[in-house]
């Protein structure tokens, strides 16, 4: 039985691909772009469909390279001089994460050693963040209250991109099987429109597999995407590299094989650079490092109630939409008032 359901999913994979392409081609004769890129963008597109859902845990370590940079900064200086802040050289947080298609949950629960509450205890960090696709539920929980009373806060943001989009950076597959959160080709054809100059530097190899090289500059030496796509696994960026006027971003990824020829994210390292003022010289500021656990499932069917917060009864929340704050007596009540917009 599995067999066939098998063969009959490969067949559809197989159907949507001569969709896109067919799509992908007209699309060419109108925009004109090279033969090579056209063959970049197609087996980008089959990449895109092979995961759709997942859940379990996300690994991830920060080190401060360099503190140049954080002392430098007006922002920094300002927070350390009113004494409410502190720069951790590291820290592993683990996150527990869930996406399915456009929808995404994210959350993470650590400790604060350097800031203690009342009773001498670390501040306690918990934050739950759900997205439906439509809206941004945030449920935070401090225990830094009076004599170590937890003070739980929850805010509903709008369809915003600039809400849901940055949250959706806490995928797994950010970066390492899409560009800033787009699909290959979708990111591909945006420059194409766009008019942005496009290059083929050539090619190399990144752990045995062939990379194609390709930049894409939209304003200048000084915003520059450096993309190597693997040819051999989905066009996915084993490597990105962007050029900023104040330094660079270097993004390194690595590919596992799950079950049934499936494979996903093993690790993505994401190094920060900036110029040095007055010098030009490039420090490396800090390392992002995020590991998908092994307990992680692909293609799995998790429940659409996870993806919204069910805060609890009593609880103020703030609704961007509205722009006041609702006092939580039940739930639904909570989504009649969203569902006015």
């Amino acid at each position: 039985m599995w067999n066939i359901c098998k063969i009959k999913f490969n067949m559809l994979i197989m159907c949507i691909a001569a969709i896109l392409c067919s799509i992908t081609v007209s699309f060419a004769e109108e925009q004109s772009f090279s033969p090579e890129m056209e063959i970049i963008i197609e087996g980008s597109m089959l990449g895109d469909m092979l995961v759709s859902s997942g859940i379990g845990t996300l690994i991830h370590n920060y080190t401060r390279m360099d503190t140049t940079y954080i002392i430098n900064n007006q922002h920094f200086q300002n927070c350390i001089k009113a004494g409410n802040c502190i720069i951790l050289d590291s820290y592993d947080r683990f996150k527990n994460i869930a996406f399915d298609h456009d929808k995404i949950f994210f959350e993470i629960k650590y400790e604060i050693p350097d800031i203690l509450n009342e009773l001498g205890e670390p501040q306690t960090i918990q934050t739950v963040y759900a997205s439906n696709g439509e809206r941004l539920d945030v449920f935070n929980i401090e225990g830094v209250g009076n004599k170590g009373i937890i003070q739980p806060r929850g805010t509903i943001y709008p369809a915003s991109p600039n809400f849901i989009n940055g949250f959706k950076t806490h995928n797994p597959g950010y970066n390492s099987m899409t560009i800033m959160g787009k699909p290959v080709h979708e990111f591909l054809l945006d420059r194409i429109e766009e008019k942005s100059k496009i290059s083929i530097l050539g090619e190399e190899l990144i752990d045995g597999n062939v990379c194609q090289i390709i930049q894409s500059c939209v304003a200048g030496p000084d915003s520059c995407f450096t993309l190597w796509l693997d040819t051999e696994l989905y066009y996915w960026p084993r490597r990105i590299e962007i050029q900023r006027a104040d330094g660079k971003m270097t993004i390194n990824s690595s590919f596992i094989k799950y079950n049934d020829d499936l494979w996903y994210l093993k690790e993505r390292i994401v190094d920060d650079y900036y110029y040095e003022e007055n010098a030009g010289n490039l420090i490396h500021v800090s390392r992002d490092t995020y590991r998908v656990a092994n307990d992680f499932k692909l293609n799995t069917e998790i429940p659409v109630s996870l993806f919204e917060i069910d805060f609890p009864r009593g609880l103020e929340v703030y609704d961007y939409s509205l722009q006041e704050y609702i006092i939580v007596d039940d739930i639904t009540e909570v989504e009649s008032r969203i569902n006015i917009q």
